[in-house]
């Protein structure tokens, strides 16, 4: 089964919708589909951003950045969600995993998705 979206472009959005694009913004300037999925409601973006932000990137986490990478890693391979394993993963990887305790957490979280092709980069972003 297979559904699609309507995704306003960045290009297109005026008032409020541009405000939340201009928000999400990754670092390289883009606005990832996970976030352009809202564009026609973007009142659920801000909520949206709000959970994540405070899963992920809040000053009151305790626990270091790699790990809640792995573990949202691992949370997508529960859901079965190779979108959203790809980037977390590849967040993981890229700038977390530098040490020998990481990269060995890392590689038990791969091998627990083994078979997924998310890990290997195998799928369409």
């Amino acid at each position: 089964m297979s559904a699609c979206i309507k995704m306003v472009p960045l290009e297109e959005a005026t008032g409020y919708l541009r405000e939340m694009y201009e928000k999400v913004k990754t670092p390289h300037g883009t606005v990832d589909n996970v976030m352009r999925v809202h564009s026609l409601r973007p009142r659920t973006m801000e909520g949206h951003v709000v959970l994540y932000r405070s899963v992920l990137h809040s000053p009151d986490n305790t626990l270091p950045l790699w790990l809640l990478e792995l573990v949202a890693s691992y949370t997508s391979i529960i859901n079965q969600c190779a979108y959203s394993l790809t980037h977390h993963f590849a967040n993981a990887r890229r700038s977390h995993l530098r040490c020998a305790h990481r990269a060995a957490a890392g590689r038990a979280v791969r091998r627990q998705g083994a078979g997924d092709p998310a890990l290997h980069g195998e799928t369409d972003r």
